[in-house]
């Protein structure tokens, strides 16, 4: 019986563990979109203001 629990334990904990990992990817490919989409909207203001100044 004591053995089970441990197994149990184990299972509930590895199960927990496994869960924060895929939410931890989820929040790491949220911020990758956020900073990918932050790096072009910077790119593009620097492009308006180069062509601004050119023309």
């Amino acid at each position: 019986m004591r053995l089970e629990d441990k197994e149990c334990k184990c299972h509930k904990d590895k199960q927990g563990i496994q869960k924060t990992i895929n939410t931890g990817i989820k929040f790491e490919i949220f911020f990758y979109t956020i900073g990918f989409i932050l790096a072009i909207a910077i790119l593009i203001f620097i492009a308006i203001i180069i062509s601004k100044a050119l023309f």
